[in-house]
């Protein structure tokens, strides 16, 4: 009896030593005694025994329980309620923080029926370690889950990411997409680089096959990426006999231990690209063209005049003339048979002027106005070149539908001229002695 005694004993004492303390209570008189309790818990000074367990632990509550807990704590503390809470299950227990030599502690009270069914055994444990080891739990799921969402989001961006042992050359597949399935390129092995090596031969355009080549290779991508941190290569993949615009970017892992390398299809972007550039080259073009005549506009001619202007800064200018154009009678036209049969004797005038400069850039700069620059073969030409546009005037001169077109012309000189606008104005000048001749009929 002796030996069993003592062993029982030693078993509840070291059961008891799992916890802050252990109160025996006396559930008919409410009367208690503390059974066991370390030092941290005996500075709180309570009572180790007493006449009403459930009083005096409430009582207790405000001064060492975690003010936002309280409630909870005393609502377990009134015998009628853990009677019937362990009534339906054979413990009870509640978690709530203790005040303890000024330090917040996580504290589980649990209570118990003793085997006589006549006292309750009260076990209070410090479970600061539990709770920190169920945070640290949940902190690695939630960064484990921000991750998978990161990694997720990220993937969604390329058809296909392979993950490849730096060292082995080992390498898995993760795909989004079925586009490459059909390519037979394996989702895992144990060389990323000679399978790539083959597929590349296989897949890519011919144009691009060797500059992939020489890119995707362990050793050039370890040298690129100790210099940024990614780089990144477009190239077409052949996909059913078609071209696809394709880009993978190569990266190192968090750890260095594996590339990442991600591809993705960027055909849908090439396009759109594509279609910016063609709708900017088109507005560009729209911006510099006449709209009513089809040549190019005075926006154009100001483009020209200025990178002309910088020829002559520079020295480099070649030798150029410039034909000043202008219709007779527009207004009268427009006034006496309306602006469309004006527009059209615009039109008309253009077609004689461009008929007869053919190798010259022709510029509509004005309602009536045009300039032509004369520069090569053109400008050796201008005289008789004015000739031929001089002799069609003057062979129309009775038919009211062909225009009739003053022109003034202007070459270049080094030795006077600093500026375009010099010859422009002795064009311009020439032009309007010709208008007022040809209104004389003094031709």
């Amino acid at each position: 009896m002796e030996n069993s005694t003592e062993i029982f004993k030693q078993i509840l004492e070291s059961l008891a030593g799992q916890f802050d303390t252990v109160y025996y209570v006396d559930a008919e008189t409410n009367h208690y005694f503390e059974y066991s309790s370390n030092d941290a818990y005996k500075s709180l000074s309570i009572p180790s025994e007493g006449d009403d367990f459930f009083a005096e632990s409430r009582n207790n509550i405000p001064k060492y329980v975690y003010p936002e807990d309280q409630e909870k704590v005393i609502n377990l503390l009134y015998k009628e309620e853990m009677i019937s809470r362990l009534e339906q299950t054979k413990s009870t227990s509640i978690k709530y923080r203790l005040v303890v030599l000024d330090d917040v502690v996580n504290i589980r009270l649990t209570a118990i029926w003793a085997n006589d069914r006549k006292h309750l055994i009260v076990f209070i444990a410090n479970i600061d370690d539990e709770m920190r080891a169920k945070q640290k739990l949940y902190e690695a799921q939630e960064r484990s889950k921000t991750y998978s969402q990161i990694a997720e989001s990220l993937a969604s961006r390329y058809d296909v990411i392979y993950y490849v042992d730096a060292v082995t050359d080992a390498f898995i597949e993760f795909s989004s997409t079925n586009l490459y399935r059909h390519l037979e390129i394996p989702e895992e092995g144990s060389d990323f680089f000679g399978e790539s090596l083959k597929n590349i031969r296989r897949c890519v355009h011919p144009e691009d096959s060797a500059r992939v080549i020489s890119v995707l290779n362990k050793d050039y991508i370890i040298t690129a990426l100790e210099e940024r941190k990614l780089f990144s290569v477009d190239y077409r993949l052949i996909v059913d006999g078609e071209p696809h615009y394709t880009k993978f970017i190569v990266m190192w892992s968090g750890d260095k231990t594996h590339f990442i390398i991600a591809v993705a299809n960027i055909d849908a972007q090439i396009k759109k690209e594509k279609e910016h550039l063609a709708a900017l080259k088109q507005a560009n073009e729209r911006a510099l063209r006449d709209e009513l005549t089809g040549v190019s506009n005075i926006n154009a001619y100001r483009d020209l005049e200025r990178a002309m202007q910088k020829d002559i800064d520079d020295g480099s200018i070649e030798l150029f003339a410039l034909v000043i154009c202008d219709i007779n009678d527009l207004k009268f036209r427009n006034d006496n048979y309306g602006h469309k049969a004006g527009d059209q004797y615009i039109k008309d005038a253009c077609k004689m002027i461009c008929d007869v400069f053919v190798h010259s850039p022709v510029f509509r700069i004005g309602g009536d106005e045009f300039v032509v620059v004369l520069t090569g073969h053109d400008y050796y030409d201008r005289e008789y070149l004015l000739k031929s546009l001089r002799s069609r005037v003057i062979e129309s001169k009775n038919d009211p539908d062909i225009p009739v077109i003053a022109t003034g012309v202007a070459a270049f000189d080094s030795t006077s001229d600093t500026k375009v606008s010099d010859v422009f104005v002795r064009a311009d000048k020439m032009m309007y002695e010709d208008k007022y001749s040809l209104k004389q009929g003094l031709f």
